[in-house]
């Protein structure tokens, strides 16, 4: 893990971070922000990855139409119990 140190900064009517170029963040990144006591903790919000074009990368454009059809699967039918 990485330490790099920051400084709370006033912001218009609030307060915010700056954060270093070598944290790697860019304008519009939405993180989840955790607090316990004095301890905050940032994490990257991010949906569901796995429909990400860029994670993928050209797979999709080869996969079957039954491979497909599972990858489009929402979830299994209810169950009925007796």
């Amino acid at each position: 893990m990485k330490k790099m140190d920051v400084e709370v900064k006033k912001i218009g009517n609030s307060v915010g971070i700056t954060f270093p170029k070598k944290a790697q963040m860019n304008e519009g990144d939405k993180f989840t922000l955790r607090s316990f006591n004095k301890t905050y903790v940032l994490t990257p919000k991010i949906n569901d990855i796995y429909y990400s074009d860029e994670f993928w990368g050209n797979v999709r454009n080869e996969m079957t139409k039954e491979e497909t059809e599972w990858d489009e699967f929402n979830s299994l039918p209810s169950e009925v119990i007796d």
